[in-house]
């Protein structure tokens, strides 16, 4: 018989009931009343409240209902403000008679149905989208709320991302007693329809009214014997493979991996590694000795190490495999592992030939988003898409030889948006400093915001907001601890840097100062400075009577 998950459901409903109460305070008759008061006094704007937005992150990652909730706050638009209201009491409800397993469960299955009947579901929240004031107030009741058909089925697609990958971060944030959550909300982020589905391995899901169908398990399990024998495959001939495939490279150009480290930049972390342009035995005599470095303990160091050491042999072997079966029958990957699930078809073509592994290997490399060119391109036999992709991955092989594991995870992250708010700041204060609080640069600033906005398609808005959780994906296959998996990855799906060094400096490094406890999450007491964007949006007053730049300005912060 199943059993029920072990969650903390005492601490999430600690944490909502915190946040409802603080929602309510701002959104009050006697706040609005205090608020237009100062208004009409003296123009004082309603400020950006920073505790519920923690707060909110705290609960519902940095996705829409944390935008929606902060919208409604700085608004006080009555129908948002319902909304938002609606919502946070059912969960609650539903978490503190049910569980958490099962208050997940129904939110993915409806966001699921939702796309089946194109049909909103009423858990959507209505920023789902960008949107301006006017627009929000001519929807209409009903399917057509959210725009015409195109616009509709978008909505649903990402509101049913948002729902799966909130389940991920639930399973992260609330699980740590819980040892299949790391998996489950692994397979969430990859593969939402079996990460749905692992659910229901949980009791109180089945007793729920879940369909008791474990088909899926096949996929699982298959998933786990490719990841398995790759493992053994690496220790028994890794070394052997890798020194042959750079001695028949060594006189050409240097392959993917192949990245040589000497003569690193003064920022990187330079381990001494001898042997075959970067790639060699794990000793103690191969550990990097700055000061970084050495405040983590030998055994830990030894760990990163090994796990460096595989990243580098994983991308020449995908990258070798794909180019080996260019000229091969393309195949659908999704109609196999549908095969397999409903017939045990299980594919018979030996483990680098498997794209349904590759496919794998390549997201655990470098999370879906940043994979998409690589999978596609080859899926699709695109050479100049996959080429692309190739590149990518050089990119974040380079950044793992200079400064290691435990940095590549937040470099790529913070490299995304610096690629999003390039040139933002350039000629920006007039007064010559970084961030000018004066009303001309504000209005300059979301001038440029939105001028970038515009220039992305809703597509590529929507992977840009969800990188951080992609890039989660790195952390949960490759990091060799589980507490220290949880919490970076935590700090990923709230865009937060300064957690992730937290994370960090609390588990593997000895301190000089005591850093402090970290807790699963950081509600009340989080930091200003722990979006990218945050410095920015912390200096931003929002004016009651400009609901069209609050809301634009808030659909922001997932960016």
């Amino acid at each position: 018989m199943a059993t029920s998950f072990s969650m903390d459901t005492i601490g999430f409903l600690q944490a909502i009931n915190k946040l409802e109460r603080r929602f309510e305070e701002l959104v009050s008759p006697e706040t609005m009343r205090k608020v237009c008061e100062d208004y009409d006094r003296d123009g004082t704007p309603t400020p950006w409240d920073h505790r519920l937005y923690a707060l909110a992150r705290d609960v519902f990652a940095c996705g829409s209902w944390t935008t929606n909730l902060c919208a409604a706050a700085m608004s006080f638009n009555g129908r948002l403000v319902g909304e938002c209201r609606r919502f946070l009491h059912g969960c609650s409800e539903t978490v503190r008679k049910y569980g958490i397993s099962v208050w997940l469960y129904e939110l993915l299955n409806d966001s699921t149905l939702a796309l089946f009947r194109d049909d909103p579901s009423d858990y959507m929240p209505s920023l789902i989208r960008m949107t301006t004031v006017e627009e929000l107030m001519r929807r209409p009741r009903g399917r057509k709320r959210f725009g015409n058909r195109k616009q509709r089925g978008l909505a649903m697609e990402e509101h049913s991302t948002q729902m799966h990958r909130l389940a991920a971060y639930t399973l992260l944030n609330w699980g740590a007693d819980e040892r299949r959550s790391l998996d489950i909300a692994r397979m969430l982020l990859l593969y939402p329809g079996i990460g749905m589905c692992m659910l229901r391995e949980d009791g109180d899901v089945l007793r729920f009214g879940a369909a008791p169908d474990m088909r899926y398990r096949r996929v699982v399990d298959y998933l786990h014997e490719r990841r398995a024998q790759a493992d053994a495959e690496y220790e028994l001939h890794g070394n052997q493979w890798m020194s042959e495939y750079m001695g028949r490279h060594d006189d050409e150009e240097p392959a993917v991996g192949e990245i040589a480290t000497a003569d690193r930049d003064a920022g990187g972390c330079s381990s001494k590694r001898d042997g075959v342009r970067g790639y060699a035995e794990v000793g103690d005599e191969s550990l990097c000795d700055c000061e970084s470095c050495a405040r983590i303990d030998m055994e830990d160091r030894l760990d990163l190490l090994k796990c460096e050491r595989r990243y580098m042999y994983d991308v020449v072997r995908l990258i070798d495999a794909y180019e080996k079966m260019w000229d091969d029958e393309p195949i659908d990957v999704d109609d196999r592992m549908l095969a397999l699930e409903h017939n045990r078809d299980v594919p018979g073509e030996p483990l680098w030939q498997d794209v349904a592994f590759l496919n794998d290997l390549a997201y655990s490399l470098m999370g879906d988003v940043m994979a998409h060119d690589l999978i596609l391109g080859f899926e699709r036999r695109d050479r100049k898409r996959f080429d692309r992709g190739v590149e990518q991955l050089e990119l974040l092989t380079e950044t793992l030889v200079r400064f290691g594991l435990l940095s590549l995870p937040i470099i790529a992250f913070m490299n995304g948006f610096d690629e999003f708010s390039r040139g933002l700041d350039d000629d920006y204060a007039t007064d010559g400093t970084l961030y000018s609080t004066s009303d001309a640069d504000i209005q300059r600033l979301t001038r440029r915001m939105q001028k970038r906005l515009d220039k992305l398609s809703e597509e590529e808005m929507n992977a840009k907001a969800h990188l951080g959780e992609s890039l989660a994906n790195i952390v949960l296959a490759r990091f060799p601890d589980e507490r220290l998996a949880r919490g970076c990855a935590l700090a990923l799906f709230r865009g937060n840097p300064d957690q992730y060094d937290e994370v960090v400096e609390s588990m593997l490094m000895r301190p000089d100062d005591d850093p402090g406890d970290m807790g699963p999450g950081d509600g009340d007491d989080a930091p200003l400075g722990d979006v990218p964007n945050d410095d920015v949006l912390r200096k931003l007053d929002f004016d009651v009577e400009e609901l069209d730049d609050d809301l634009e300005l808030a659909m922001a912060v997932d960016l």
